[in-house]
């Protein structure tokens, strides 16, 4: 079937029918083409009519195209693309309980500008595992759950069966803009990888958890609502990869994770922003840190819990412009020389300075800050 092939074309399929495709299936064939496709109301449509045939999906071939499953609508295909060529734009929207895009693998702005959205629970069930946003240059391919960055958050929609989203040689755009604001959250549970400087994950809403040691280079936006990462791995992945980190207030960054097997964490992404980052680790021993790829950009809040931290060399440096806050089972601890950081608030904490002489003797350490807070809350 191709709907839209040099003119506009439209297919809609509603009320529990069903359309059989033993073919492949073309929306937006040619570069004047213009095809929408509607899957709604409990109905099919199949390119998948038998073990041995299995068809194609494209969506934005040449031309534009545009698939909405809505309303318990379903569709089946082999392996879905979105946006083939580097002038197509490709939209498929998967809306509401029950609608589903079922596909082998998923190519989100294969070389043009793909989207796909998942919202209201709709689901994509990927058979084969992999999903790629902006698979190949120029491509632009953004993957929405909720809403599309800069919308009113919406209900999240799913991804199963999916083992990676993989951010290719285009620029990949991951968005997490959703209303759950539980505490278990929004669980993501496949890695999000690919080396590429213009991959981006945009948090702007909802409470979203990252469990996986993610491999991802390029950007990490949190601009709004709860970022979690919870991964614990063995070898220094941070669970965002090697992407320069932006906490933009009102965003909330919570390091829940571990990075190396004794169950401590230390941060060696780029960090911006000024919003809080928020530090609990499994105990109050654990210890967190800074490298020197953290920079100095930082002005916001790091807020520490169950860990222990010293403010020396790049730990100091990170929170040069940032008001460090220490609540209840975090133990701080201040090396020799001045540590001069932005602001420092006592919540609960315990601060340390390094001397084993009596009390009443100086220190050999001491923090500068242009704001002290004491019993902040």
């Amino acid at each position: 079937i191709n709907v839209g092939n040099f003119g506009s074309g439209i297919v809609n399929v509603s009320n529990g029918a069903t359309l059989n495709s033993t073919g492949y299936g073309f929306i937006g064939g040619n570069a004047s083409g213009k095809g929408i496709v509607n899957i709604s109301t409990d109905s099919l449509w199949n390119l998948k009519t038998s073990s041995t045939n299995a068809q194609l999906l494209q969506v934005g071939v040449l031309g534009t195209g545009k698939l909405n499953i809505t309303t318990g609508g379903i569709v089946k295909a082999r392996d879905t693309q979105i946006a083939l060529n580097d002038k197509s734009k490709g939209d498929v929207r998967v809306d509401g309980q029950n609608s589903l895009l079922e596909t082998f693998n998923m190519n989100v702005g294969t070389t043009g500008t793909g989207t796909l959205t998942l919202t209201n629970n709709g689901t994509l069930n990927v058979e084969g595992g992999e999903v790629y946003l902006g698979v190949f240059e120029p491509a632009v391919g953004t993957l929405n759950i909720g809403a599309a960055h800069g919308e009113a958050a919406a209900d999240a929609g799913f991804i199963t069966n999916a083992t990676k989203v993989e951010f290719g040689s285009g620029e990949g755009v991951f968005v997490f803009n959703h209303t759950n604001n539980s505490d278990t959250g929004y669980q993501v549970d496949m890695l999000i990888t690919g080396d590429d400087k213009d991959g981006k994950v945009i948090h702007d809403a909802g409470h979203t958890v990252f469990n996986a040691g993610n491999t991802y280079s390029g950007k990490t936006l949190v601009n709004d609502g709860l970022l979690t990462i919870a991964s614990h791995t063995a070898d220094g992945v941070t669970g965002m990869g090697s992407s320069e980190v932006t906490i933009a207030s009102p965003g909330t960054l919570d390091i829940l994770a571990s990075t190396n097997s004794a169950g401590d964490y230390t941060l060696t992404n780029a960090l911006k922003g000024d919003g809080l980052m928020r530090v609990q680790l499994s105990s109050s021993d654990k210890m967190f840190g800074f490298t020197h790829a953290t920079g100095a950009e930082f002005a916001g809040v790091a807020q520490l819990k169950d860990s222990t931290f010293t403010l020396e060399r790049d730990n100091t440096a990170a929170l040069t412009h940032a008001m460090l806050q220490s609540d209840i089972e975090n133990t701080t601890s201040v090396n020799v020389g001045e540590q001069s950081i932005g602001g420092l608030a006592m919540n609960g904490g315990t601060l340390i300075f390094d001397t084993d002489i009596p009390a009443a003797t100086l220190a050999e350490g001491y923090i500068s800050v242009d704001t002290l807070v004491v019993g902040a809350g």
